[in-house]
């Protein structure tokens, strides 16, 4: 966004001062250079961005809606599938659909959020911004940054930030125009403008005073500060560093777990951080880390329980890690397809068990769940009925 926005502003400034050109670029060349070191630090590559690297390797859906999907890729944990996988596509599909109401959902959210109602009053002035190639070429860059806004798949209030000036700008001089509307000999727009002001502090002063709204809420009114979250979080991290020492913090997701909320984020310098938080993974996984870790108190936090707390690792119950595809990075006992098969095989004695006792066998060898057995491996309505193990290792490798 900032980039289109600054290819905008260029062309217009660069149209009527070109002896701005030299400054500019050096600076521009200054700022590359900064930029292509970080990429270097962070991705081995002065052309790929982290958040480009990101986005090739762990996503499906692309940024913008001309744009086709990528191939899934093998995640090592729930959460981050769910998001990428289901959420985030079928945000991408409903915009592919239906581009028409996609256009009007990202126009209001971006008129809610930056004008809103009180300062859209002064556009009533907007045609008569048109009549001069001055402020004509502040509204053609405006609707060229909204053009490329609407070209990506999702839309959030940041997205839009570069444009802020000019949006404020905009509003200014319709506020100016407005001022000079006369009704019956009388200056009715000065008033107008006059009291426009007072009517955005006395929202301020209605936001302040109605608080933030309850954190259960499904539908949030506009005015309204915001649901706090992370409050839990943040406590436990408050308390860990008073406690002084270092910690490693496991965090185990519930299986509905809202990827909105996430626990697991690190400081830059991750193995010099105080507190380390980590998912917990299978158990071989995790033993790796605390490995790595050793010199750290270990704890387990559940942010889906009601009231999460800070459990030692040591006494906290054990629990297969949620079902991850065969060769998922990261999972140690997963790697090998064939060594998978090969410890079944031994763990259960025969080649003929029902679907549930395979999963049994599963998590007891891998310490990873199976998966929902009803999802196709087997058939006909009778779950306890035996398979062979080739039917049922066919199915596993299928799943994801």
């Amino acid at each position: 966004e900032g980039a289109v926005f600054g290819l905008v502003a260029a062309i217009v400034v660069l149209g009527t001062a070109r002896h701005l050109l030299l400054p500019l670029t050096l600076a521009l060349a200054v700022i590359a250079a900064g930029m292509g070191l970080y990429f270097v630090r962070v991705t081995g590559s002065p052309w790929t961005p982290p958040y480009l690297l990101c986005r090739s390797s762990m996503t499906m859906a692309p940024h913008f809606l001309w744009q086709a999907p990528r191939p899934e890729p093998l995640y090592n944990n729930r959460e981050m599938r769910h998001f990428y996988v289901e959420l985030e596509m079928d945000v991408f599909n409903g915009a592919r659909q239906a581009p028409l109401a996609d256009f009007v959902e990202k126009a209001a959210f971006y008129w809610r959020f930056y004008l809103g109602p009180l300062l859209s009053l002064p556009l009533l002035a907007l045609p008569l911004l048109w009549r001069t190639w001055v402020t004509r070429r502040l509204i053609l860059m405006a609707a060229a940054f909204s053009l490329a806004l609407w070209g990506q798949v999702w839309h959030n209030a940041h997205y839009a930030a570069p444009g802020t000036g000019l949006g404020l700008l905009i509003v200014m001089l319709c506020m100016r125009r407005l001022g000079a509307w006369r009704w019956g000999g009388r200056r009715a727009g000065r008033c107008l403008i006059q009291v426009l002001p007072l009517a955005c502090a006395a929202m301020l002063l209605i936001r302040v005073v109605a608080g933030r709204a309850p954190s259960e809420s499904v539908v949030q009114a506009s005015w309204q500060w915001p649901s706090a979250g992370g409050e839990a979080r943040a406590g436990m991290l408050r308390t860990l560093l008073a406690s002084g020492g270092r910690h490693l913090v496991f965090v185990r997701y519930g299986p509905w777990h809202n990827p909105g909320d996430e626990w697991v984020y690190n400081a830059a310098g991750i193995d010099a951080a105080p507190v380390v938080w980590a998912r917990e993974l299978d158990r071989f996984s995790n033993a790796r880390l605390m490995a790595h870790y050793q010199d750290r108190h270990l704890w387990l936090v559940e942010p889906d329980q009601q009231a999460p707390r800070l459990v030692p690792y040591s006494s906290a119950v054990s629990r297969p890690m949620p079902f991850v595809a065969l060769g998922a990075p990261g999972i140690a006992s997963l790697r090998s397809a064939g060594d998978v098969a090969r410890q079944l095989l031994q763990a259960a004695g025969t080649d003929r068990l029902n679907c549930d006792q395979w999963n049994h066998h599963l998590a007891q060898v891998t310490g990873v769940a199976g998966p929902d057995v009803s999802a196709g491996c087997y058939s006909g309505d009778d779950r306890g009925q035996p398979v062979v193990f080739e039917r049922y290792f066919s199915w596993l490798r299928r799943q994801r």
